[in-house]
């Protein structure tokens, strides 16, 4: 009797999980996984597609990206060329009325829809306007809801138009909403007053070159804005989400209120973990990102949060301006000469998950399904898109991003597919490759073309947040590759 045929066989690959990598083979029949084992054990298919000593990872989700500079068409490229399977990239709503969530999300739509070569769904930043009622706005949160989208952003930590910071009172009214509609609360938590302070110190003493601009942007300024924020989501009785946590004392503050119950979930980046304030000599305003970079020690807290599974995600964090936008940065880190502030970001989405293979598993030896967990599963899971995304399981959606350990990776930023040109990782060797992208069972980017065209990529509505998987990712079991 000939045996059931399948569209396709990932074959010899090792397969990650959030806690294993075994060698297994996966059949995909039209969108979704259909079996995972043996090759004797599985269909025959139309396609073989030879993975042999290469990893197989859930394909992984970004949950913390900007496309203001990049369009859909660009940001969605280089996303998929960073093996990125599925994008959360933020929407602005710029109106202080009922239907701005609803009209937000709708125009994302249509621009996704048309231009996007990966999977995505949304955030929404919440802006309130300065003296203007903003009960109307929250009112939109439930219509956003039922569109799909379920975290919604504020600002605490920026005084620019467009990006007001939000009030105490808007705060606390935004996570009553947002949590009556079992969605998430994410805040960019600084402490705005005590920046604009700070700022105007340093201005006022002419150190306005780029290494000063770390100084205006402290500690202390994200650590007041995270027991702000957790005081007012306890309030509210609303789960919180910390986004581009930087520090070892916050992340000592979140843990102490998760211990004591309370609902919060915290992500870092790979700037984060990677480089320190000594940075700002020589990158200057391409790097200048907010918050900002820390002093090394703060990194080694973060890397070891990182290795007591308490940092249960990584996002990117990828937000672009022109080069000419940031250049005059150099002579004034805060302002140009027309007075408008340099812009805050970095392009990172494309240069994420390279890093924190080349940097947490091969250099620091973390397992390598610590990846599976910070990209796969628990962004899957916190923002509403498990099972379906995130996982290697029977069912899910058949994406893939597959690394070749033996490869290497190098970073220029001429050759990167940034609109911006440039890296805060010029320069870098990396251990590792990627080697495909696959989303939903089609080939989206293959030892570095893209195969897919804008449009292929779906919305993904999400569902009510679950809580991640945490556990430490060390010791002798985080090493081993079974057979």
């Amino acid at each position: 009797m000939e045996r059931t045929k399948v569209d396709t066989i990932l074959r010899g690959g090792i397969v990650v999980t959030r806690d294993s990598a075994t060698q297994q083979d996966i059949a995909i029949n039209g969108e979704q996984i259909v079996a995972i084992g043996r090759a004797d054990l599985l269909p025959d298919a139309e396609r073989i597609i030879d993975l042999t000593g290469q990893y197989v990872l859930p394909g992984a989700i970004d949950c913390h990206a900007h496309y203001n500079y990049e369009g859909w068409d660009q940001g969605s490229v280089l996303s998929a060329l960073g093996g990125i399977t599925t994008t959360i990239p933020f929407i602005n709503c710029r109106r202080a009325d009922s239907g701005a969530v609803a009209d937000a999300v709708r125009h994302a739509l249509d621009e996704a829809n048309a231009c996007s070569v990966i999977d995505f769904t949304f955030h929404v930043i919440l802006s309130p306007t300065p003296d203007t009622d903003y009960r109307p706005l929250l009112a939109g949160v439930g219509d956003g809801v039922r569109l799909g989208v379920r975290s919604y952003k504020m600002f605490m930590g920026y005084r620019q138009s467009g990006r007001n910071p939000v009030t105490d009172d808007f705060l606390y009214a935004a996570m009553v909403e947002i949590g009556a509609h079992d969605a998430l609360t994410m805040v960019h938590a600084e402490n705005a007053d005590l920046i604009a302070a700070l700022e105007q110190e340093l201005i006022s003493q002419g150190k306005v070159t780029p290494e000063y601009f770390c100084g205006s942007r402290p500690v202390a300024a994200e650590t007041e804005a995270i027991n702000r924020a957790a005081e007012i989501a306890r309030l509210a009785g609303a789960p919180l989400y910390i986004v581009h946590l930087t520090s070892a004392e916050g992340l000592a503050l979140i843990k102490a209120r998760v211990a004591e119950g309370q609902t919060i979930y915290t992500e870092t980046c790979p700037q984060y973990l990677l480089l320190t304030e000594a940075e700002m000599s020589r990158i200057g305003p391409f790097a200048k990102i907010g918050p900002p970079l820390r002093a090394a020690a703060e990194l080694d807290g973060l890397w070891r949060g990182i290795r007591r599974g308490e940092i249960p995600i990584v996002g990117s964090d990828h937000s672009t301006s022109p080069r000419e936008a940031k250049e005059p940065g150099w002579t004034n880190i805060f302002f140009d000469g027309d007075g408008n502030s340099i812009p805050f970001g970095a392009p990172s989405a494309e240069t994420m998950l390279p890093l924190l293979y080349s940097e947490g598993v091969v250099k620091r030896g973390l397992p390598v399904w610590w990846l599976a967990r910070v990209l796969g599963e628990n962004p899957a899971r916190v923002f509403g898109l498990y099972p379906r995304k995130g996982v290697i399981a029977v069912g899910s959606d058949a994406d893939f991003t597959v690394i070749d350990p033996d490869g290497r990776t190098a970073f220029r930023g001429a050759d990167l597919h940034s609109r911006a040109g440039y890296t805060p990782y010029e320069g870098w060797e990396l251990s590792g490759a990627l080697a495909l992208t696959m989303v939903r069972g089609q080939v989206v980017v293959q030892n570095g073309q893209v195969r897919q065209t804008g449009g292929f990529g779906r919305f993904v509505p999400g569902s009510p947040p679950m809580a991640p998987v945490y556990g430490a990712v060390t010791g002798a079991a985080a090493q081993g590759v079974t057979t």
